[in-house]
């Protein structure tokens, strides 16, 4: 029996593409399947977003202050519950992206 089948580059970096974005959208599902509405405290994010709080906020670390504490907000929010999910399924399609455009580069190297 004869195994010397080659797999072509363009079949083998489609194969590799695919089982990245098949394992991470998978993942992404599950995340989204599982999660529950995020809850916010609203007694927090009331104190949160507080003209006292923003005015110490900004007292003590200028508007530079303010930008981090949004900044850190919103990054909280990218790794909770159902935005996590979104936010696999988009790391996922841009490694896939970088993955099949890296190999792709290297097929065209490989082949001059």
């Amino acid at each position: 029996m004869n195994h010397d089948t080659q797999v072509s580059p363009s079949s083998r970096r489609h194969f590799i593409t695919g089982g990245i974005l098949g394992v991470g959208w998978a993942m992404a599902l599950i995340v989204y399947i599982t999660s529950s509405p995020t809850v916010e405290d609203y007694d927090i994010y009331d104190m949160e977003h507080s003209r006292r709080y923003l005015r110490q906020v900004e007292m003590i670390g200028g508007k530079a202050g303010l930008l981090a504490n949004d900044l850190r907000e919103w990054a909280e929010g990218l790794f909770h519950g159902r935005s996590l999910a979104y936010t696999i399924a988009v790391v996922t399609a841009i490694v896939a992206l970088a993955a099949h455009l890296l190999q792709r580069k290297r097929a065209a190297e490989s082949a001059r």
